[in-house]
């Protein structure tokens, strides 16, 4: 898994910025979302998706240990919905990853004695 602070490297490496000033910017944009998210706002990050909240209904459900049915309580989630161009960006760049593994001569490991 990636963290924010890693990212905030990688970005560093590619923009110049300093991976503090990153990191800082990124937590902000977290907030950002979560406010508009809190709020009843969707999120669309071209090329990313889209961040929306949904309500779930209260349902009867069922406790095994008790053994009783309840009714759940109504909530709001969040659900992301990735874009149709991420899918093909990814399979895109992992090909060309493969690729130029595959160009590199291979290594014979060392037999274990």
């Amino acid at each position: 898994m990636l963290r924010t602070q890693q990212l905030a490297r990688i970005i560093s490496r590619k923009t110049g910025v300093s991976a503090s000033a990153l990191s800082a910017a990124l937590k902000i944009l977290g907030e950002g979302i979560k406010d508009a998210l809190a709020n009843g706002y969707d999120f669309q990050w071209q090329g990313i998706g889209t961040f929306e909240t949904r309500e779930l209904k209260p349902r009867t459900r069922y406790h095994r240990m008790k053994g009783e049915r309840y009714t759940s309580q109504p909530s709001v989630v969040v659900h992301f919905k990735k874009s149709p161009s991420l899918n093909e960006d990814i399979r895109r760049r992992a090909s060309a990853i493969l690729d130029k593994l595959d160009s590199q001569p291979t290594v014979n490991p060392v037999e274990k004695r």
